[in-house]
Order: C-alpha cells, then sequence, then structure tokens
C-alpha cells in the first residue's frame, strides 16, 4: 500500500478516512516506522509525529513504546496545531504525522504544514470520501488540492486509495493482482527454463532415432536396392516422430521431383522446427543429403557410415550437456523469474 502514497523520491500528501476501530492510527504508525526507517529503494526521511493524546507513538515519560522510525522525532501531548507549526520551525521535518485531525485550527495548520513544503500524513473520522466532501469545514482541503491521496479504510479491512481528483489511485485487491503477476511471471520463466532442460533431454533421443533412420537405410540400400523414394516411406513407418516425419516428407515429395538435394535440404530445415536438433547435427544431414543418388553402392553405404561416426560424436556430447546442464536451466528459470518479481513488485 505504502507504493501508492510515494512521490519520486518523497511521499504525497496524504489523508487517511475511516470511521472508529477501522485501523486508522496502526496503519498511520506502521508508515511512520517505514518512512522513518526507509524501506526498498526509498531512504529514510526525517518523521516529525505531533502525538496529542499519544496513540501514535504510545510514549511514556517521554519515550515511545511503539516503533516509529528510526529517524522519527516524537511530540508527545502537544495540540496538533501548535505541534505542527513548532516542528516547521525547529525541526525540519521531511514529513510531518498526525492523528485525528478536524478542528479549525488544525485546519489552517494543515494548510500552513502544506505550503511550507513539508509533507503531511493525517488520519480524519468519517464514513467516507464524500462525507469529507460534503463538509464546509474539511471541503476546501479538497477542493484546493491540498491532499494528493485519500486512503479509505472500513471495517471489512478493505483499503481503497483515491487520487486528488478522487479517482481510485490503488485497492487492497491491487496488492492481490501484483502477486498473482509475480505468481504469473515466475511460472512464465520456470516454463522456459524447464522447456530448455526437455529440449537437451530430446535431443539425445533425436539423435538415436536419426542414426537408428540411416542405418535402416543403409540395410535397403544394400539388401533391397529400392527405389529411394520407397526406402524412405518404409524408414517413416519404423521411426518414431519426428524424424520419421522427416522421411516420410522426403518419400513422398521425391515422386516428380527433380532436384533431390533441394528437396533434403528443404526437409532438413523443418527437422530443426520440429526436433530438438541444432545446427550441427543438421549440417551433417545435409551434407550427407548430397551424397545420396552419386556413388556406387559401396561407396554409398561408407557415406552412411561416416555420418553415423560425426552422429555418434554429437550424441556424447548432447549426453554430457544435459547431464550438466539440465538441473542448471531448471534452476535458473526458476530463481530469475523469483529475483525479477522481487524487483517489480
Amino acid at each position: 500500500m505504502i507504493r501508492s502514497i510515494v512521490n519520486r523520491d518523497s511521499y504525497h500528501n496524504t489523508l487517511i478516512i475511516g470511521p472508529p476501530q477501522s485501523g486508522k492510527t496502526t496503519l498511520l504508525r506502521d508508515l511512520c516506522r517505514l518512512i522513518g526507517t526507509g524501506w526498498g529503494t526509498m531512504t529514510a526521511k526525517k518523521v516529525g509525529v505531533v502525538d496529542e493524546r499519544s496513540e501514535i507513538a504510545g510514549s511514556k515519560n517521554g519515550i515511545p513504546h511503539y516503533q516509529v522510525g528510526k529517524r522519527t522525532d516524537v511530540l508527545d501531548g502537544c495540540p496538533k496545531s501548535e505541534g505542527m507549526m513548532l516542528m516547521i520551525r525547529s525541526m525540519s521535518p521531511d514529513v510531518i504525522v498526525v492523528d485525528e485531525i478536524g478542528s479549525h485550527q488544525d485546519i489552517e495548520a494543515i494548510q500552513e504544514t502544506i505550503r511550507s513544503g513539508v509533507r503531511l500524513i493525517c488520519t480524519l473520522h468519517s464514513d467516507s470520501y464524500q462525507s469529507v466532501l460534503r463538509s464546509k469545514q474539511l471541503s476546501p482541503l479538497i477542493e484546493n488540492n491540498y491532499f494528493n491521496r485519500f486512503v479509505i479504510l472500513d471495517r471489512n479491512k478493505k483499503i481503497t486509495i483515491l487520487n486528488h481528483q478522487g479517482r481510485p489511485a490503488w485497492q487492497n485487491g491491487g496488492e492481490q493482482v501484483n502477486w498473482i503477476g509475480a505468481i504469473l511471471l515466475i511460472i512464465a520463466s520456470s516454463a522456459i527454463g524447464f522447456e530448455k532442460a526437455a529440449r537437451l533431454k530430446k535431443r539425445p533421443v533425436h539423435l538415436l532415432q536419426l542414426k537408428a533412420a540411416l542405418k535402416i537405410l543403409e540395410a535397403e540400400i544394400v539388401y533391397s536396392q529400392d527405389l529411394l523414394a520407397d526406402v524412405c516411406l518404409r524408414i517413416s513407418t519404423q521411426i518414431k516422430a519426428p524424424i520419421n516425419h522427416f522421411f516420410q516428407q522426403v518419400g513422398e515429395k521425391m515422386v516428380g521431383h527433380d532436384e533431390l538435394f533441394d528437396l533434403w535440404n528443404s526437409e532438413v530445415d523443418h527437422l530443426m522446427n520440429d526436433s530438438a536438433l541444432e545446427a550441427d547435427e543438421l549440417t551433417i544431414i545435409k551434407q550427407f543429403g548430397q551424397t545420396l543418388g552419386h556413388f556406387d553402392l559401396i561407396n554409398q553405404q561408407k557415406q552412411i557410415e561416416l555420418t553415423i561416426i560425426h552422429l555418434d560424436r554429437i550424441l556424447i556430447d548432447a549426453q554430457n550437456k544435459y547431464t550438466v546442464f539440465s538441473k542448471v536451466y531448471r534452476g535458473i528459470g526458476v530463481l530469475s523469474g523469483i529475483l525479477i518479481a522481487l524487483i517489480l513488485i
């Protein structure tokens, strides 16, 4: 809630409105503690508390019993109108805090305080913002924009904050929205990390499928000597996705296609989008595609074996990367989401 009354490196002049037992003084005391001690990126301000009835600081023998901030001075048992003037003239505060304003003298002191450039946070007994507007004594403060924020409390612990135009600036549901946004951010960041880890896991599987497909291709070329299009279609029925889809597309599109190399390269590019394979292995597959149909049986078999050797080397590297980095990616995804959420909240 305190973020809604921040004004750059200072605070808005704020009037806290609520009926008895709605928590006005408790909220005022907590704001006083945060402002006088500092929080988040906000440095501590010099706070002057005019505690006419000893309810804010709970002072006894001049010693506050409540925590009201490290840089807070308390003027205990002093009338508010006199205390505000004393604070301005002798204590040079950044923020003055008073409880339960209402008298004509209080209104004049508030006007003088705000005109002097000191920020003011105070409370007022009232049922609603509309009731304050109807008050002849208080309405000049509203109409002349002495206050930039109005914090409206009720006995159900609902908090509504209005700007100087009386429009909503924040509700306690807004904090919930902030937390929901933070949770969604953490979930999204975690999902990215887990997706990266899942891709690392899939890559060795897809490499093994690719190796198996090449071994089937080798056997088909040596023993069946059928058309390459028919061989690719048979391979697609024996290998799992996404590698099967690659051979299926090559087999189906090869009929009536003049340039096998162009077709092969095009389907390899599609395979990169559909699988966890990376550029290194896809380059090897493209290079292998250049050899199809350009060598005799023995040399074609050697080309397949050479391609499988290269894939074995890449497979070992992919398995090592999964072992080392899978947990790292998941952890970074979660932790980065938490870090960003903490920065933004």
